[in-house]
């Protein structure tokens, strides 16, 4: 089981990644912006939102992406370089295959 850190400034939304991710057998962490990170093992964040782009941004390095808009990918997000790109609505197959890719053998990230 990894630690899904879940970045979305809609509350509903982070609802319901929350209860994809623990669908999966991953345990969900949310994140409402602020400077308490929680440490996690992957990130699901809109890149559209400034705060998650931020802290993607300064976690990339560390942590495997996987980013979950409503847009297609822009040069501007493709800054990242994400494990995996998800266009809203997407699926739980679709949401297993990018964290799975995310994740990749690695035991822990953080």
């Amino acid at each position: 089981m990894a630690r899904i850190l879940i970045c979305d400034p809609s509350e509903d939304i982070r609802l319901l990644l929350a209860e994809m991710v623990g669908r999966l057998g991953h345990e969900p962490l949310e994140w409402r912006g602020g400077h308490d990170v929680p440490e996690a093992d992957a990130i699901v964040l809109e890149p559209a939102d400034r705060a998650s782009y931020a802290l993607a941004r300064s976690a990339a390095r560390r942590v495997p992406i996987v980013c979950a808009s409503i847009h297609a990918p822009s040069r501007e997000r493709n800054g990242l370089v994400p494990s995996a790109y998800l266009v809203k609505p997407f699926s739980l197959s679709e949401l297993a295959a990018a964290l799975a890719a995310a994740l990749g053998g690695a035991a822990s990230f953080g």
